[in-house]
């Protein structure tokens, strides 16, 4: 894939880790011992209708608690997060004959959501009664939409070429399962997957997930048994060549780079400036601030941190990479080591996407920075800044 593509991502993640395993070509079999669970109800993306109702549905406190997220156009937060839910507003980057959006409410949508995803133009929401709804930017209203039963985390990807968007969705289920639908050009809807699908596919080789990471052109999960799983395209190593990690517990995936924190240090593999590699896909070690980290987001070459429990200062974020557009939280410039983001308070929550960053921070307030969805009245800003009427 060229790199000339603008991309979306979304998704974020959770879980501990052992090998960082591509699916690309050959998915493994289970191991003995393990299973896979059976796939879900079939769907029907982006149309109407009612999620599936097939297999046990999971307590709520299961979902994936992604109360923020980004694409390269929308971004969009959780007013008053709870275990019962709470509405949502979103805010839309400038085209080429409208200007930025401020925080708005989503037409149709209930105000019990738990969980967020976000892609280029487009996002989705997990509500506390376990429906799934989506919308397009600017003003669309939701809809529920024909999903995996007993969903639990979603992640949007895609590619914009031309005109035309080759957008794909993925859910994990509280079963471990994932299922991807859309477009599967490059293999984003699994190894061995069809070219496109307009119902839920199961991804095989998959078992157990415990979290979904969903990047522009690929897709990684993290196992219970331990395993890191990687599929689509793979231009740049962001499938990893098969290390073996212990002690991981987050991922996630960006443009052309995928990260994970094993054991309080931050990992990262495919497109990582300023590093040299025996090759792409191998992991390589962050050093400095980032470390120990809590949670990872990454966007396009870039990627940014929250300090967990035991740093120096607990809850600081700090961004490293490409800073062209200041996504980094610097004055722009090309790139730049693993640096603390200045003026923003501590946060509890991190997501990035194309060339901006978003956190939320201890008191519920939502700052974004970089270039892209801000939610502030401006389209770039190297510094953070609250989006506006949130909370």
């Amino acid at each position: 894939m060229s790199r000339a593509k603008l991309v979306v991502l979304a998704a974020v993640v959770v879980a501990s880790c052992r090998p960082v395993q591509d699916l690309g070509d050959n998915a493994r079999e289970p191991d003995a011992g393990t299973s896979n669970a059976d796939a879900g109800a079939d769907a029907d993306a982006g149309a109407e209708g009612a999620v599936g109702d097939g297999g046990a549905t999971t307590a709520t406190s299961d979902v994936a608690r992604h109360t923020i997220a980004l694409g390269e156009e929308i971004g969009c937060a959780i007013l008053a997060p709870s275990p019962t839910g709470g509405a949502v507003r979103c805010w839309e980057q400038q085209t080429a004959v409208l200007p930025p959006t401020l925080p708005h409410a989503v037409p149709g949508l209930p105000e019990d959501v738990v969980a967020l995803a976000a892609g280029s133009g487009s996002a989705c929401a997990i509500t506390a009664g376990r429906s799934v709804h989506c919308w397009e930017a600017r003003g669309a209203a939701a809809r529920v939409t024909f999903a995996p039963a007993d969903v639990v985390e979603m992640g949007i990807g895609g590619t914009k070429e031309g005109a035309g968007l080759a957008s794909f969705w993925c859910a994990r289920t509280g079963a471990g399962e994932v299922l991807c639908w859309g477009s599967g050009k490059d293999g984003t809807l699994g190894p061995g997957g069809p070219a496109s699908s307009a119902t839920p596919v199961k991804v095989e080789g998959v078992r157990r997930a415990k979290v979904l990471a969903v990047g522009a052109d690929h897709a990684c999960v993290v196992e219970d048994a331990g395993r890191v799983h990687c599929w689509g395209d793979d231009f740049e190593g962001q499938r990893g060549d098969g290390s073996i990690f212990e002690g991981a517990s987050k991922v996630a995936a960006g443009y052309a780079s995928t990260a994970a924190i094993v054991s309080g240090e931050v990992r990262a593999w495919g497109v990582v400036p300023g590093t040299t590699p025996a090759s792409p896909g191998a992991p390589r070690a962050v050093a400095g601030p980032p470390n120990p980290a809590a949670e990872i987001a990454v966007g396009e070459d870039f990627f940014c941190a929250v300090a967990r429990e035991g740093a120096a200062r607990a809850g600081a974020v700090t961004c490293w990479g490409r800073n062209a557009s200041g996504q980094c939280g610097a004055p722009p410039i090309g790139q730049i080591p693993p640096t603390l983001v200045a003026g923003l308070p501590l946060a509890t929550e991190i997501v990035a996407a194309g060339t901006a960053a978003c956190a939320r921070v201890e008191d519920g307030r939502v700052f974004c920075w970089g270039a892209g969805p801000l939610g502030t009245g401006v389209t770039s800003r190297a510094t953070p800044a609250p989006v506006l009427g949130v909370p």
